[in-house]
């Protein structure tokens, strides 16, 4: 297609992301459990003019060829390219609120062979057959979702979703779990007070482990507290809650222009570990960025340049830290089992990296 420039890197194993700063073996208590590592093969690059500058959700079929992702800016439509070329496919969806269109793409998940988008604006759930048309569609209530979120989808009992449900019942509970005809049957995970308050709606976001389970993770936006799950009854199994000094900082050393910034951005769980993925500031103080647009001469930096990738291992039976790992990239999300989705700046948009993960200990 012309005006397209498509990169495809083959996949070669035990290399390391050049640029990034490994820390081999740290816990949350200090104390060393033996030398791992995160192990990153960069397995898919595309350049292409049909991605965003940035991703909000994405996934791959169950046959592994085609890769549907949300551009964080663009979340009317999803964008579909090929997982073994990367060239792309088609965009499914256009913004509206009839059959097929969307206004506020939130989430989606693969199932089997049907594509699931939740659409929080129109409080909508619709499903697509293998042949990308639509087999059915649910209508959800009305949800004030302040965070874009996976879901998790659990066998037999629905949708787990984050959000405020503006009802009396639901009412300062952030998780809820939806049958699949669209019906809230139950709300739960009252916040316990422990974290920063947020009047701007961070401190009510969770990142949701997108685990198909009776049992699942969430993990605030805001603080490193994790929180595992019952979903049939809504009790909390356990929680563990890290105290890391990158997380304190950024707090503490964050401009001023951003309120309770949303620290973390993605989980994944596998083999009794989370795969933590997060966002670390850099040093607040260096030279500003062009002016914002219609504000000549404010100084302004892209996010690209003050944030790092921070992806972490957490050992969820000792709450210790594996393995951690900056990663000098703009935005990423888990895609699925091993593999994570990476944009190195906003500007230029269009350059996405797929990469395959793994934790190395001797």
């Amino acid at each position: 297609m012309q005006g397209r420039t498509l990169w495809i890197t083959l996949a070669f194993l035990g290399i390391t992301v050049p640029g990034s700063h490994p820390t081999v073996g740290s816990t949350g208590s200090g104390f060393p459990l033996g030398s791992c590592e995160i192990r990153m093969t960069e397995t898919l690059r595309i350049d292409d003019e049909d991605l965003g500058p940035s991703v909000a959700t994405a996934w791959v079929d169950s046959d592994g060829e085609r890769i549907f992702m949300v551009d964080l800016f663009d979340r009317q439509r999803i964008a579909v390219f090929d997982a073994r070329s990367g060239g792309f496919l088609r965009h499914l969806g256009r913004g509206g609120q009839g059959p097929g269109e969307f206004t506020a793409i939130a989430a989606l998940r693969v199932s089997g062979d049907s594509l699931l988008v939740v659409d929080q604006r129109n409080s909508r759930l619709t499903v697509f057959g293998p042949d990308l048309q639509i087999a059915r569609e649910a209508r959800f209530p009305v949800l004030s979702v302040g965070s874009i979120q996976p879901l998790s989808l659990a066998p037999g009992l629905g949708l787990i979703m984050n959000g405020w449900i503006p009802t009396s019942e639901a009412a300062g509970m952030p998780l809820h779990r939806f049958s699949r005809t669209g019906r809230a049957d139950l709300s739960f995970g009252a916040d316990s007070g422990a974290g920063p308050a947020s009047a701007s709606g961070v401190g009510t976001m969770r990142i949701l482990s997108p685990r198909s389970s009776s049992v699942f993770w969430s993990l605030r936006a805001d603080e490193y507290r994790m929180e595992q799950w019952d979903l049939e009854s809504g009790a909390l199994i356990r929680t563990t809650v890290m105290e890391e000094d990158w997380v304190r900082d950024s707090y503490e050393n964050h401009e001023p222009a951003v309120q309770n910034p949303s620290l973390f951005l993605s989980i994944w769980e596998e083999d009794g570990r989370l795969w933590v993925l997060g966002a670390e500031p850099e040093d607040m103080s260096g030279t500003a960025g062009p002016p914002r647009h219609g504000e000549p001469g404010r100084p302004r930096r892209d996010r690209g340049e003050i944030m790092d990738l921070r992806l972490e291992v957490v050992d969820t039976a000792s709450g210790s830290i594996l393995a951690t790992q900056r990663l000098p990239h703009y935005a990423g999300v888990f895609m699925s089992t091993g593999q994570l989705v990476t944009f190195r700046s906003m500007y230029p948009p269009g350059q996405m990296q797929i990469w395959s993960v793994a934790l190395q200990c001797q």
